[in-house]
């Protein structure tokens, strides 16, 4: 489970930026096929080494649909103490991945 407050945090925002792309391509790359039908959200962990370490569906649709994406085979270990950036992933109707991160753009400027 995921608290409000964001965790012991990647802070630079070259860091997140490139974070940010290294997990879209990860998800583009892993999944079987894009993923039509309704929008899904999920809030997604990501060590600063580029680790998933952990998700949480934002909703009961999101997590109806999660062996729909490539998430649960994308989760390796990580020590709490690492730091890590929270992430928005949207599994979009057209089959689209979208990633930005949880807190948005502004918050890492």
């Amino acid at each position: 489970t995921f608290e409000s407050e964001p965790p012991v945090q990647v802070n630079r925002f070259a860091d997140v930026r490139s974070l940010n792309g290294a997990l879209k391509q990860t998800i583009v790359d892993n999944r079987d096929q894009p993923r039509f039908g309704d929008a899904i959200s999920y809030r997604v962990r990501v060590s600063e080494d580029g680790t998933v370490t952990g998700y949480e569906p934002v909703d009961s649709s999101a997590e109806g649909a999660i062996s729909e994406t490539p998430l649960p085979k994308l989760v390796g270990s990580s020590t709490a103490e690492s730091a890590a950036i929270d992430y928005r992933v949207v599994f979009t109707e057209r089959g689209v991945v979208e990633v930005s991160p949880w807190w948005g753009w502004s918050y890492y400027e």
